[in-house]
């Protein structure tokens, strides 16, 4: 899985890839704890697994009046080594961001697994308000999978977990995309705040790539290199040639081919880079970038 973190103090912006157009809008809302994103995974999870812990009560109607039951949480384990949460039992894709503390360093770190992405972070007297969004390209063969959304949040001590709430996906034909966002109002030392999350993620579903080539050519259009490259998920290296002007990058697929030109450099700190995606062997897509050297 091919994970993307980013650290940031007060505002920042990460980009992935690009963009996409929104379906379905979800307005949720926690007194106690903050929403910090979704995590997408292809079961829904199961609260008796060893990992989930109690964490309060809710109380049921009954015929015998209302009876308490406990809540059940899976919190996330957080990795200081990699700088990535990780929920025990579960596997998915995570796009969240959460605030941690290093010793007496606060700050907020991304967490996405997701593509065409963006993080910005806007702070103001007022409170902080976090945007998130990208998009999980898969194959043609996870048509009829089941996507789970479940929802990802943060106590006021810093512990992120998920509750299992969160709405289900099925028939991604095409792909889908939905919204959940959150208003979370504090109020520290008399003074009221807000901290709004709202997170964008899409599900797009494309052909798998067969074949990988780059073709180069001089000033004459002549050609004068080509190379195969693997369709596996590594990065990928090309050498230009000595009199390379420009070159073609071909991606074919079953039912179509797709070509991307790219100039030789203009001075030797330039760098030329193109990322194709590949879907790995639960055909999820990943990005592998072609890198161009001199």
């Amino acid at each position: 899985m091919n994970k993307k973190i980013l650290a940031i103090l007060l505002s920042c912006s990460m980009l992935l890839m690009g963009g996409c157009s929104l379906a379905k809008e979800e307005v949720v809302s926690k007194e106690a704890d903050r929403l910090v994103g979704v995590y997408l995974t292809t079961e829904y999870p199961d609260s008796n697994n060893e990992h989930w812990v109690e964490y309060g009560t809710f109380n049921a109607d009954t015929k015998f009046g209302e009876i308490p039951f406990p809540n059940m949480i899976l919190p996330a384990e957080y990795d200081t080594r990699t700088r990535e949460f990780v929920f025990p039992g579960l596997d998915g894709y995570a796009l969240f961001e959460a605030t941690v503390q290093d010793g007496e360093d606060v700050y907020n770190t991304a967490q996405s697994d997701f593509m065409d992405g963006n993080f910005h972070v806007i702070s103001t007297d007022f409170g902080d308000s976090f945007e998130l969004s990208g998009t999980l390209y898969v194959g043609e063969k996870t048509e009829d999978t089941i996507w789970k959304a479940n929802l990802v949040y943060q106590t006021a001590d810093g512990m992120v977990y998920l509750d299992g709430s969160g709405n289900g996906y099925s028939g991604n034909e095409g792909g889908f995309s939905s919204k959940v966002e959150q208003t979370h109002t504090k109020t520290v030392n008399g003074k009221e705040g807000s901290t709004t999350t709202m997170v964008e993620f899409s599900i797009k579903t494309i052909e798998e790539l067969e074949h990988l080539v780059v073709y180069q050519y001089n000033e004459a259009g002549e050609q004068i290199d080509s190379k195969e490259l693997t369709v596996t998920g590594e990065d990928k290296d090309v050498i230009w040639a000595s009199d390379a002007a420009w070159a073609v990058i071909e991606e074919e697929y079953a039912n179509s081919v797709k070509r991307t030109v790219c100039n030789y450099p203009d001075n030797t700190k330039e760098e030329v880079t193109h990322t194709v995606v590949i879907l790995n062997k639960h055909f999820v897509g990943e990005p592998a970038i072609i890198h161009f050297h001199l």
